[in-house]
């Protein structure tokens, strides 16, 4: 029997979940290339309050559009610490 943090890619179910899966995503105003993904069925992390992160709309697990974006990933972070950070490409210089 896996233990529940690893990934059994063999298991269907579990694969069509994660790319079922959509997160909303912010991003921090300071640093418009630093995301924070939640998924939609989570509670937004505290530190996203306030004036620091904005709303940057919603991306699905399997989603190619924002560059920087592994869902994956983001899923399995998210099912330990309920948010994924990562770093965006589109405004990297």
């Amino acid at each position: 029997m896996l233990a529940d943090h690893n990934f059994a890619p063999n298991d269907a179910a579990a694969e069509a979940s994660r790319r079922a899966a959509a997160f909303n995503l912010f991003r921090r105003r300071e640093s418009p290339d630093l995301f924070c993904a939640v998924p939609e069925d989570r509670v937004v992390p505290p530190f996203i309050a306030g004036e620091d992160w904005e709303f940057g709309g919603r991306i699905s697990a399997d989603s190619r559009e924002q560059p920087g974006f592994d869902g994956s990933i983001a899923s399995r972070a998210a099912r330990f610490n309920g948010f994924y950070l990562f770093q965006g490409w589109n405004h990297c210089k």
